[in-house]
């Protein structure tokens, strides 16, 4: 039984550590240049902005725009060729979403609103290279039968 559990929490803890890698977080706090923790943050309409402590919360609440623009000072083009939500070829039609520092391209207005409601997991999308037409995947072994 001990070992059951055991399993289940190894379990349990993987999955919430994968999980949280996929989170895109501002390195610093735009307060206290501190490092930001994910427990301590704000949600702005661009994302969620972290930040290093509790007292910085009701400072970057009183002026989210510009707590926003502190922590992501810079936007990078991502350069996207489909669209993260619907996975479509956006051959120069479309329309980009800023998120959390990097302007993603989508194909219409309603997929930048469902971009807001899952921007991290888009944005790894949109953000990850796509394999070459040339590049084959590995051979699997064959098997005795």
């Amino acid at each position: 039984m001990r070992q059951l559990l055991s399993i289940v929490m190894f379990a349990a803890l993987f999955v919430s550590v994968s999980t949280a890698q996929d989170v895109v977080m501002n390195k610093d706090c735009p307060f206290m240049s501190k490092p930001s923790k994910k427990e301590f943050f704000v949600d702005t309409p661009k994302g969620r902005v972290y930040l290093c402590c509790k007292g910085c919360i009701k400072k970057a609440s009183a002026d989210l725009e510009a707590t926003y623009a502190k922590a992501y000072p810079e936007t990078k083009k991502v350069g996207n060729t489909n669209c993260p939500v619907s996975d479509s070829k956006l051959e120069g039609k479309g329309t980009t979403v800023v998120f959390k520092g990097h302007e993603v391209n989508v194909c219409c207005k309603d997929c930048g609103k469902k971009f807001a409601d899952k921007g991290d997991e888009y944005l790894k999308k949109a953000t990850e290279k796509p394999a070459k037409k040339d590049d084959k995947p590995a051979d699997k072994p064959k098997s005795d039968g």
